[in-house]
């Protein structure tokens, strides 16, 4: 497969500024072109399985203002988590970054919770496992390394058949691949 035909699924969980700079930061980081995008805003419409039709890989972004474990937004957490078992289950690429990453736990079965008292914002050194040298995304890296987070959630459990691939001083699962 080309570069040019890849068609991602982005799920944005935002209705402040920071939707733009989110979608603008993936493409860039990713190296597509803003057209090779399909985006989804669970405040707009709430994504179904008709929306991988054609698609490469889904990401689904941070929230800024909301907890997998608080449900407050619970009905778009639920077609969420039945997007993200369907892309499991037919093999698509996933990519969950933070809020998408404990959608991602919560959908497979592992366990998000909320620590009032273990919060991490702005700068936390991670340190990345044995296995994280041979993944995709963090082949390369340096053993550890600075990266800027914001969230209240932590993946406590991880799901069966996920393989840690970096923690920190707070939150043991910050990574994690599911290998299905």
């Amino acid at each position: 497969m080309n570069l040019s035909d890849i068609k991602v699924l982005l799920i944005q969980v935002r209705h402040d500024e920071i939707l733009e700079q989110e979608f603008n930061c993936i493409v860039e980081t990713s190296k597509l072109s803003p057209k090779q995008f399909v985006r989804c805003n669970v405040f707009e419409e709430l994504p179904t399985s008709k929306m991988l039709d054609g698609i490469s890989a889904v990401i689904i972004g941070g929230s800024g203002a909301y907890c997998v474990s608080e449900r407050v937004i619970a009905k778009e957490i639920e077609a969420m988590n039945a997007l993200v078992r369907e892309v499991y289950d037919q093999k698509i690429p996933f990519l969950g970054i933070c809020f998408g990453s404990h959608i991602m736990t919560d959908a497979l079965g592992g366990v998000v919770e909320h620590h009032s008292e273990i919060k991490e914002f702005g700068s936390s050194k991670v340190h990345l496992t044995i296995e994280a040298t041979t993944d995709p995304l963090f082949m390369g890296l340096p053993q550890e390394f600075f990266v800027q987070q914001g969230h209240k959630d932590g993946t406590m459990v991880l799901p069966n058949g996920a393989v840690l691939l970096a923690s920190s001083f707070l939150w043991k699962n910050q990574a994690f691949v599911m290998n299905n």
